[in-house]
């Protein structure tokens, strides 16, 4: 499953990263190593459940949002588990969600 920041309890839809506040806030405990550089990184590695490491290829490479296979939009490509990380956030209200079972089209 993934994660994703909602503006508000009252959407059931994911915002923008530019407009999140929640990746830019936390702080990334485990993995130690800087795996997840930037706050977008973080944001892309949870919102993909994994699939893509970071946004740009000079970081990841070919793990990257530039290089690798667009991500399937019902997550059907993304890794069966995904180790994640153990994060702290600043004292606030985040609103989240996952996607990946949010898809009533059946």
């Amino acid at each position: 499953n993934n994660i994703v920041q909602m503006r508000s309890l009252l959407e059931n839809f994911p915002t923008p990263f530019e407009n999140s506040t929640m990746w830019n806030s936390a702080r990334v405990w485990w993995p130690a190593a800087p795996k997840y550089a930037l706050a977008k990184d973080l944001a892309v590695a949870f919102a993909s459940s994994g699939y893509y490491t970071c946004f740009h290829a000079e970081i990841c490479h070919s793990e990257s949002v530039e290089r690798k296979n667009k991500l399937d939009k019902l997550l059907n490509n993304a890794p069966a588990s995904f180790e994640g990380a153990l994060l702290e956030f600043r004292k606030g209200t985040y609103h989240y969600m996952c996607t990946r079972n949010n898809n009533f089209t059946n």
